[in-house]
């Protein structure tokens, strides 16, 4: 690897291991006010609240005009250009603020046609008319995080988005709940939450990352209608992953009742929490790649994606097998034993969910490559997919018709955008390395399997110990097959390098076993 991939791949490391951290505290704390709420709530009460903030994240994701991906790409793109740093910036929050306070006013005056027309629950136009508040915010903060990733400062999205908001929202839920206020309760504070992340995330761009320097009018209104050829394709595309991302919920509220889409919203978050390492695997990798790109250094940027992609499933796997071998333990460990009937319905997620990270950053390679229109054209044909299939599967199978057409929605998807970049720029990955690892996992998880079979009524905490020690054991049969290769060396050799840290124990055993 020359001397750009070494630098390349040492930002992408260090900012992979702050992220990971942050994600981890994110996801904890994230975990913990969803099992609070899922337990202190009604199983309806608790898919009310989850058809409530998905009215608003619809919004924001609409007023955000796809300019969060724009931000990630430019800023990556210019990142040692000031003026075209203020440039950018500057014009998408003078576009995004109006527009989400305009949509949030438009969604409160029609709360109850859509509370009517879309649930069939009247009581919930109030909940909406709330949750309208929140919208500029939640668009400001999705903003936010597009900046501070192109902007390659990924510390201050773990300040604002994944500890700050985190913890208020679960520090006023758990106030909230503590006097009485149920459901009501656990809608405000998830307002205040987004007030207080998007605000100090505002703040935090004002002062540490937007420039003073500003560009001459003409060549700002240039690199203005640059981003926005650049956005609109990737703003439908957003537009289009909402259809498909929150189809479910919605047609599980408009065909099914609120207490399926609670148990849905048990299995949901569960199967999403085995992309935590391939999201912070790929927190950096536009910005990275969008640098190698632009120095054409095509066949290092493959190399990066692949062996970056090849990690976030050897990490995931011991995740993935617990999750689909032991999914009521799971369960009743998160979300108590209400919950026990989202089971199968975890089961088929988490097999959609790990395709996808089977597949890699595929999504932000094209956006990388500037194939933004082609990504759409993908993304127009899943979202008819997935509405076509929810509303087929719902209407006949309710929750578990839910998550197969999510799951297979998924599949469609990643196929579709791996087959494109394998056809067109000859990326592809090298799933035949995964044979050891998967072999690996099997074999971890058999011990757990026959400690269950005779301890059938151990508690959720003691599942928790053995789960973790799999996971242990499972790492210790990779190595002594020998599933890691000089490259993963090479690998913890920058991440030494990086952070300062001393790993020479780990690079010993790698090397002892490659």
């Amino acid at each position: 690897m020359n001397e750009t991939g070494e630098k390349a791949m040492k930002v992408l490391l260090k900012g992979t291991m702050f992220f990971l951290i942050g994600t981890i505290i994110a996801k904890i704390l994230s975990y913990t006010y969803r099992a609070i709420i899922a337990r202190s709530l009604s199983v309806e009460d608790f898919g009310t609240f989850n058809l409530v903030i998905t009215v608003a994240a619809i919004a924001a994701l609409i007023a955000n005009l796809g300019l969060s991906q724009g931000m990630e790409r430019f800023l990556g793109y210019f990142s040692q250009d000031k003026k075209r740093t203020h440039t950018i910036i500057t014009f998408a929050l003078k576009v995004v603020i109006p527009l989400s306070i305009l949509i949030a006013l438009l969604i409160a005056y029609f709360s109850k046609d859509i509370a009517v027309s879309f649930f069939h629950a009247e009581e919930m136009a109030v909940l909406i008319k709330i949750i309208a508040i929140g919208i500029p915010f939640y668009t400001i903060t999705e903003l936010n995080e597009g900046i501070f990733k192109g902007s390659k400062n990924l510390k201050y999205q773990i300040y604002t988005s994944d500890i700050i908001e985190n913890l208020i929202r679960l520090t006023i839920t758990i106030l909230a709940l503590l006097l009485g206020y149920q459901l009501m309760g656990v809608v405000y504070a998830y307002i205040f939450s987004l007030m207080a992340s998007a605000i100090t995330g505002y703040y935090i761009i004002r002062k540490k990352i937007l420039p003073r320097e500003n560009l001459e009018k003409k060549h700002a209104r240039s690199l203005q209608k640059e981003i926005m050829l650049f956005s609109w394709p990737a703003m439908f595309t957003i537009w289009l992953y909402t259809a498909t991302k929150w189809t479910d919920t919605l047609l599980l509220g408009f065909l099914d009742t609120r207490t399926n889409v609670g148990l849905y919203y048990a299995a949901l978050p569960i199967a999403a929490a085995l992309t935590i390492i391939y999201t912070a695997l790929g927190s950096l990798l536009i910005p990275v790649l969008s640098e190698l790109h632009k120095n054409n250094e095509k066949n290092l940027l493959k190399e990066l994606f692949v062996r970056i992609n090849r990690w976030g499933v050897i990490v995931t796997l011991p995740i993935f097998l617990v999750v689909i071998l032991f999914p009521h333990q799971v369960i009743q460990l998160l979300f108590g034993e209400k919950y026990l009937a989202a089971a199968s319905a975890l089961i088929i997620l988490a097999l959609g969910y790990f395709f996808g990270v089977m597949c890699g950053q595929v999504g932000a390679l094209m956006n990388v490559l500037g194939k933004t229109k082609e990504r759409m054209i993908i993304w127009l044909s899943g979202g008819i997919f997935s509405v076509t299939l929810n509303a087929l599967l719902i209407y006949k199978y309710g929750l578990i018709g839910a998550a197969i057409a999510t799951a297979l929605t998924f599949f469609y998807l990643n196929i579709a955008t791996t087959l494109y970049l394998w056809k067109y720029h000859q990326v592809r990955n090298e799933n035949r390395k995964l044979i050891k690892p998967f072999l690996a996992g099997i074999l971890a998880m058999i011990p757990l399997f026959i400690w269950l079979r005779f301890n059938p009524q151990s508690s959720g905490y003691a599942f928790a110990i053995a789960a973790v020690l799999s996971g242990t054991l499972y790492l210790i049969i990779a190595l002594l097959i020998r599933s890691f290769d000089k490259e993963d060396v090479q690998l913890m050799t920058m991440l030494e390098n990086k952070t300062g840290y001393k790993m020479t124990k780990i690079k010993n055993i790698l090397e002892k076993y490659t």
